[in-house]
């Protein structure tokens, strides 16, 4: 763990496009790895029944086209979000606006096959998220979530 900590302090915090699934931090979405797009997910430690405590993702690299759909859906979600924090939508129409509802389920489940990741195919690393720039507010305050940079470590 000590060479892997290492080996990852020179690495740069690269851009997160999507956050697909958050649960006590970012578990799925679409983020660079050595300058390339892939889907990222973290994985699941069967045994303690939790995510894995280490923080390990699987990546997998994706085309321009599967990134295009992803951006598309995480627009449709990021002006659901901006909608509900100003109340202008309520919590049960999340994840899209009665606009954006139709689209939506057409991408859902694109994104949904892209990142159902066996870590057999892909690569995995320890993944460190922070808000881009380095620069956080409050995890208990309210409004849309600051946008993510993370630090991958291969493992």
């Amino acid at each position: 763990m000590a060479t892997e900590i290492a080996d990852g302090m020179d690495r740069p915090f690269v851009r997160v496009y999507t956050v697909m699934d958050y649960y006590d931090g970012p578990r799925s979405g679409f983020a660079d790895f050595n300058g390339r797009p892939h889907a990222y997910r973290a994985l699941w430690n069967v045994a303690e029944d939790d995510f894995d405590a280490e923080g390990r993702f699987a990546l997998v690299p994706v085309t321009p086209e599967l990134l295009a759909i992803a951006l598309e859906d995480w627009a449709i979600w990021k002006r659901w979000e901006r909608a509900f924090y100003a109340g202008e939508v309520p919590l049960s129409k999340h994840p899209a606006l009665p606009a954006d509802a139709a689209r939506h389920e057409e991408l859902a489940p694109v994104i949904a096959e892209a990142l159902e990741i066996l870590p057999a195919r892909g690569i995995t690393a320890r993944g460190i998220f922070r808000a881009r720039g380095g620069v956080d507010r409050n995890a208990r305050e309210r409004g849309p979530r600051p946008e993510l940079e993370v630090q991958w470590i291969p493992i």
